[in-house]
């Protein structure tokens, strides 16, 4: 996995499956949804809608991809989120290769 700085791009350097998880911490943003996206498009089995004003949302997925291919989080609606802001963790993005 690679990520360059200052981008929202994290870039998989070898074919494989691997566990996505994803979480956020909101203080607003009711009907948003975050999601996995792959090379821009989402993945259909990662969208989370967002159904409190504030609290934390999370999912796993496991993605089989492809050497060259990105992963972004992002926020799969026109609604507007708002993260919490340091100290806390506002957003939360892990990537574990496991075959």
């Amino acid at each position: 996995m690679v990520h360059a700085a200052g981008t929202t791009k994290f870039t998989v350097a070898n074919n494989g499956i691997y566990k996505v998880s994803y979480s956020v911490s909101l203080t607003g943003g009711i009907g948003a949804q975050i999601a996995v996206a792959r090379n821009g498009i989402v993945d259909s089995g990662t969208p989370i809608g967002v159904i409190n004003a504030a609290g934390n949302f999370s999912g796993v997925a496991l993605l089989s991809l492809s050497a060259g291919d990105f992963l972004t989080l992002r926020n799969n609606s026109l609604t507007v989120l708002t993260l919490v802001l340091a100290p806390s963790v506002g957003a939360q993005f892990t990537i574990e290769q496991i075959d």
